[in-house]
């Protein structure tokens, strides 16, 4: 179960899917079911910071605006926002998308399965001492990020990348008037 609700999570960064699964492990947790909150929680923080990990031991894999992206990325993770992982997504759906569901499903599966319980619909750093069995919690977090990061290091291959300098052009006004 915790499984499905981080593989939903990381499936769409913040999407429909996410928010469904989210949603419905807020309601639960008004009801005291803490389970499906714990895993939400986990798998919100994952995938951003997953990729944001990769910019930074890759670096070569990326251009310079997703490395820029990378360090948005890992703020935004920290502090609990999935969005961080979206330009990543949309430059390699194909590549990303799976690798976050996998990843925030095996976080979430692990930080329900051993035990941790997050009794708050709180993702961010700022959250996580509030963590029964904290610890745990942190530590699933940090496998999931890094099998975001190693299988996003291993699909996106070898491409050349090559950062294009803006040059900016003295014009003439006279011959652009004319």
């Amino acid at each position: 179960m915790a499984a499905i609700i981080g593989g939903m999570v990381g499936f769409d960064l913040g999407g429909p899917v996410n928010k469904a699964a989210v949603t419905t492990a807020m309601a639960l947790l008004t009801t005291g079911i803490y389970a499906p909150n714990t895993a939400a929680q986990v798998a919100i923080i994952i995938p951003p910071l997953g990729l944001g990990l990769a910019t930074i031991l890759a670096k070569r894999k990326y251009n310079t605006e997703l490395r820029e992206a990378g360090k948005s990325s890992l703020v935004m993770g920290f502090v609990g926002i999935s969005e961080g992982a979206i330009p990543f997504a949309v430059e390699s759906p194909l590549k990303v998308m799976p690798v976050t569901v996998i990843g925030s499903a095996i976080g979430s599966a692990l930080a329900v399965g051993l035990g941790s319980v997050n009794k708050a619909p709180i993702s961010g750093f700022y959250g996580w001492f509030t963590v029964e069995m904290w610890p745990i919690y942190v530590l699933s977090i940090a496998v999931g990020t890094f099998v975001v990061a190693g299988l996003t290091i291993l699909l996106r291959g070898n491409p050349v990348i090559v950062d294009e300098e803006t040059v900016i052009d003295d014009i003439d006004e006279a011959e652009w008037e004319a």
